[in-house]
């Protein structure tokens, strides 16, 4: 499918890094080894509804979230930021199947999402899968394509997606500096990349009157279960607002 110029925000240069990760996923388009699968349980009363309205703000804000790559008919690679992307996001029912059968369907269900393939030139680069398994208890399944997201970053946009969540929850809103357009230095070691969202997310929360006060609405329990990842380097999750806490 060819992108409309009317859709595209912003066209920017690959880094080194992002060059080499384009070119074994064209060299080996089956293989996982940049495919990163993230699930964690979420233990309490999720607002589904809170939960992907949160997704939908953090890839508005993100430009490296709206990023596809693109290798035909250009003198060399390209990130191409577009104006808006529709996140991909699933939701399956399993409450009413037994404790056993739910632990084989999600078992299941992290062997096809982490074996999802991502088209680099088409995109949307990450998906959310989110299985029911009672009023107060889901399983998260995010999968992503390295080539978007670093480590550092990884834990910084966890931080800010729940600091939105939480206020959306309470019914307030989140509300944060303005990340900057363009091409602006990261992480990556090189003067215009777009994959690591780390240095251009500056967090500036402030609650809608009364909405940060008394006991937090949807407080819940966060527990890391499994990161998918061929080079198994550990994945941090960054410091979360009050109401919602780690082991």
């Amino acid at each position: 499918m060819k992108i409309k110029k009317e859709h595209i925000q912003n066209i920017c240069k690959l880094t080194p890094l992002q060059e080499g990760m384009l070119f074994h996923a064209l060299l080996d388009p089956d293989s996982t080894a940049y495919i990163e699968l993230t699930r964690y349980h979420l233990s309490g009363n999720l607002d589904l509804d809170a939960f992907r309205s949160s997704w939908e703000q953090l890839v508005a804000r993100h430009e490296a979230l709206r990023t596809v790559f693109l290798h035909k008919n250009t003198p060399e690679p390209v990130q191409v930021i577009l104006k808006h992307r529709p996140i991909e996001f699933s939701y399956e029912d399993l409450s009413v199947l037994d404790p056993e059968i739910q632990d084989e369907a999600l078992n299941s269900r992290m062997i096809q999402e982490g074996s999802h393939r991502f088209d680099l030139s088409q995109g949307p680069l990450m998906r959310l899968f989110v299985c029911g398994l009672s009023s107060e208890s889901h399983e998260v399944f995010w999968t992503y394509h390295h080539i978007i997201l670093d480590g550092w970053s990884l834990g910084v946009l966890q931080k800010e997606f729940w600091e939105i969540y939480h206020a959306l929850a309470n019914g307030g809103g989140a509300h944060f500096q303005t990340t900057s357009n363009g091409c602006a230095p990261s992480q990556w070691n090189q003067p215009r990349p777009i994959g690591s969202i780390a240095s251009r997310i500056h967090c500036r929360l402030r609650h809608s009157s009364g909405s940060s006060k008394g006991t937090p609405k949807n407080h819940f329990h966060v527990t890391p279960l499994k990161f998918f990842s061929l080079r198994k380097y550990p994945r941090v999750f960054g410091p979360l607002p009050e109401g919602i806490e780690f082991p």
